[in-house]
């Protein structure tokens, strides 16, 4: 079962219930059928002590670039752990006119941050009521970015279509059902209590995870594309990373033991491309949602893009 992601824009939080359609998102979020998030960016548009910020503080954040406006107090997004690299300049040229100031010009800005983050974190959907960004849409798919930029009654339509496609339902019990069947650790459209992608010829273990003492931990060899070993892990030590075109950039709280410290969320670079990223949802699952493991000549043997897992060569097992 594939969770879509969806990414609230302030002007969606519903924090009063007015919003009908949010109400109806909100509903799916509950019984684990999909994933409501928030950008980093939504603390500096909204004041601390008000129901939006209450009504945020449910959701789970996400980050992007780190930036911030000349004149303009307090940081306007934060680094978080991304799959893909920002579009801010691309949005910020198309997106409005560029004779913006002041608190248009910040306003302006701060949508930008919002799709970005989006975008930069592989989510699904941006949910606005503000149509003016649902051109973002269109030209994210210019650099192949597949963003859904939409209301939240478009936003519905398009969660009950995903979930009749994948689940053969969108009636809400049924949901329920399906998604409190998930067991803790979840690869595309599987999930699993324990497992590893293995060779099994040789018994080989390119990947493990393995839930202990509340903890998820993550071991393997990351190889790059010339098959070299680029990261291993040894979930509770630090991570080895022996490669300059390797990185492992990890935020947020959580049971990810990936290093020496857990995390909620981690990404793993090597070579310029995600090899491994796995995130914990509201559920409390470990979704890996996305993994690129090479074999020793640098052959892509076991692949994850949302729900598709994809094993290629013989003898690569999950179990």
């Amino acid at each position: 079962m594939y969770q879509l992601r969806l990414v609230v824009d302030t002007n969606c939080l519903n924090a009063k219930g007015r919003l009908p359609a949010m109400v109806e998102l909100q509903t799916y979020h509950d019984v684990g059928g999909i994933e409501l998030i928030v950008t980093s960016t939504l603390a500096a548009e909204v004041d601390i002590d008000s129901s939006q910020a209450n009504k945020a503080k449910s959701y789970q954040k996400i980050g992007g670039v780190t930036y911030m406006i000349q004149g303009v107090p307090g940081m306007q997004s934060m680094h978080g752990a991304t799959l893909r690299p920002s579009q801010m300049h691309l949005l910020r040229t198309r997106l409005f006119a560029h004779s913006s100031t002041g608190h248009t010009f910040t306003r302006a800005i701060r949508d930008y941050l919002h799709i970005d983050q989006a975008q930069m974190n592989a989510a699904d959907i941006f949910v606005t009521s503000d149509r003016r960004l649902h051109r973002a849409q269109e030209i994210l798919k210019e650099v192949f970015v597949p963003l859904a930029v939409a209301s939240p009654e478009a936003a519905v339509t398009l969660v009950k279509k995903h979930l009749v496609t994948s689940l053969g339902t969108s009636h809400l019990s049924e949901v329920a059902k399906l998604a409190a069947a998930l067991g803790p650790i979840v690869l595309g459209s599987n999930s699993f209590q324990n497992c590893a992608v293995f060779y099994s010829t040789a018994g080989e273990s390119m990947l493990a995870l393995r839930i202990e003492d509340g903890l998820l931990k993550i071991e393997g060899n990351l190889r790059d594309e010339r098959g070299r070993v680029a990261v291993t892990l040894h979930g509770g030590q630090a991570a080895r990373i022996e490669s300059p075109r390797a990185s492992l950039t990890q935020v947020g709280k959580g049971p990810l033991l990936v290093s020496s410290e857990p995390f909620g969320s981690f990404v793993i670079d090597v070579d310029g491309s995600p090899v491994l990223a796995i995130r914990t949802n509201h559920t409390n699952r470990a979704v890996v949602f996305a993994m690129r493991l090479r074999d020793e000549s640098g052959r892509v043997v076991a692949s994850i893009e949302r729900e598709s897992l994809v094993l290629q060569g013989s003898g690569v097992q999950v179990g």
